[in-house]
């Protein structure tokens, strides 16, 4: 007898997975095997919970799901892996982190603060940057005002030095939030002369940091001498001339002017060379691409909110996608023995490059209300989305968790009502962008299978957009390096200029020669 006589059969065994015995009492009286009224026979069976069922009972609220009929045919076919996610407000619907030693992970009043803050407004944030310093600032002024009314700094009484300082201090943030708001100014009043100039919004909104600091610049530049000689205690002793400190001051504050404004012409020029070309090539792909990435890290960052990173869940998945040095499959691959503590010490550099990316994050927050833009943040969704786009392994555990987390408990696919309940009504139209994103053959539902390959194939995409991009790209670095170079001698040159005299005689002379 041949050992593969029935290949097709156990085949179809391996491929559908366990099959119920059909029930036929019928069958057993004819053939007279076993009584009907056999207690050992009637047992009831239950259904057992595989060790990735999900966590949240079945949703009564489908509106927007196709049919009902998707969850109960589908049982003869079911998948490997399930949903995770449970409504809020269902029993034992607790989804806290949960520690190595068992007990669930709490945050204190210092993370209970910093995330209050981080959730506010962005006025409320500023406030808070400004505050503190600008208190301190404010105490010599008290001081001088009050208990030290004599007190004087280079002749100026503290009162009013510390009054520039404190106009310095405010000036810097109020020059951000101006810089912050003229694209969309720019936008609105081009917009009524001409929609093509619109595209210019772009350069001013790259723009930011050197709109801020020539705004900053100039600021400090007008406001230093008339508040040093004229303000009320220097005009009543009929004493308005400049000090030979004043005099310093001022020329190093104009020079500083001029080396921003410098700073912020090499920029323009590079970013209108880089805008105009990257539209012309690639502004479809780019525009397509940061948009799926955009709705990918919201879907990501719902499942944060619901699956706190590295719990028991999603443990696998968060240490896979945080992996960037592939240490857990250059252990997966090494071979010679299987130790339980074989994983610890690959283990123990995951979890302490994932604190130094706590620590850096906090202060990469607070660096983009400063700055506009994401820097040094490895914690935040966008950034987490980004890395685990670069490398297939840490893809598909970025696929596998966000699907398994909006998955509701008791189903195998991702509907767009899924999306909904996590995201909110305040983001309907994301959640219906997304789910058209993820559901490529528009078939009302996403499997896993599909949620994987949409992720893969935007890592695909990332990287062609990112290689076609990169000769043009680095011919621009290059320019800019080079223009950097030409914009730091000549800052030199401005600041000798205005604090030397003599130079500019000589400069002026040789150039004369030539």
């Amino acid at each position: 007898m041949s050992l593969h006589a029935h290949p097709s059969k156990a085949a179809r065994f391996s491929r559908e997975g366990f099959s119920p015995i059909p029930s036929n009492q019928q069958q057993f009286e004819d053939q007279g095997a076993m009584p009907t009224n056999d207690h050992t026979i009637d047992i009831p069976l239950e259904q057992v919970a595989s060790h990735q069922s999900g966590l949240r009972n079945q949703s009564s609220s489908a509106q927007l799901r196709p049919s009902l009929s998707r969850d109960v045919g589908a049982t003869s076919h079911r998948q490997f892996f399930h949903g995770r996610r449970r409504k809020a407000g269902e029993a034992g619907g607790g989804t806290g982190n949960i520690g190595y030693d068992g007990e669930e992970d709490m945050v204190n009043a210092v993370g209970k603060f910093y995330r209050k803050v981080m959730a506010s407004s962005v006025i409320t944030r500023y406030l808070l940057y400004i505050l503190p310093l600008g208190i301190l600032i404010a105490i010599p002024i008290i001081v001088g005002a009050t208990v030290a009314q004599g007190a004087k700094i280079g002749g100026v009484r503290i009162v009013w030095f510390f009054s520039w300082v404190e106009i310095v201090w405010a000036s810097l943030w109020a020059a951000k939030v101006v810089a912050h708001l003229l694209p969309y100014i720019f936008q609105l009043v081009a917009g009524v002369v001409s929609s093509g100039v619109r595209k210019y919004a772009l350069v001013i909104r790259s723009l930011e940091i050197p709109l801020s600091l020539v705004g900053w610049g100039v600021t400090s530049l007008a406001t230093f001498m008339p508040i040093m000689t004229r303000n009320p205690t220097q005009r009543a002793k009929n004493d308005t001339a400049s000090k030979e400190w004043e005099n310093v001051v001022q020329k190093i504050l104009a020079a500083a002017v001029i080396a921003s404004l410098i700073f912020l012409g090499e920029k323009t020029i590079i970013q209108l060379i880089s805008i105009d070309y990257h539209r012309k090539q690639f502004a479809f792909r780019i525009k397509e691409s940061k948009h799926s990435i955009y709705l990918l890290g919201l879907l990501y960052e719902a499942s944060r909110a619901l699956f706190p990173p590295y719990c028991n869940e999603f443990a696998e998945e968060d240490y896979a996608m945080a992996d960037q040095l592939n240490l857990g499959k250059a252990l997966k691959n090494k071979k010679g023995h299987s130790r339980s503590g074989s994983a610890t010490p690959m283990r123990l550099i995951q979890d302490v490059a994932r604190y130094g990316d706590k620590l850096t994050s906090a202060f990469g927050n607070v660096a983009k209300d400063v700055t506009g833009r994401e820097v040094f943040n490895p914690d935040s969704a966008h950034s987490i989305v980004v890395g685990a786009l670069e490398k297939k392994r840490t893809s598909e555990a970025l696929a596998k968790r966000v699907w398994m987390s909006l998955v509701c408990e008791g189903r195998e696919a991702l509907y767009q009502d899924d999306i909904m309940d996590v995201l909110g009504p305040d983001h309907r139209e994301q959640a219906e962008e997304a789910f058209a994103v993820l559901d490529r053959d528009a078939n009302g539902d996403v499997s896993l299978d599909e949620m994987i390959l949409v992720v893969r194939e935007m890592s695909r995409e990332r990287k062609a957009i990112a290689t076609s991009m990169h000769d043009v790209d680095q011919a621009i670095s290059v320019l800019d390096n080079l223009l950097s170079a030409v914009v730091l001698i000549a800052v030199v040159f401005v600041f000798v200029a205005f604090l030397n005299a003599n130079f500019v005689t000589t400069l002026a002379t040789a150039g004369t020669a030539l």
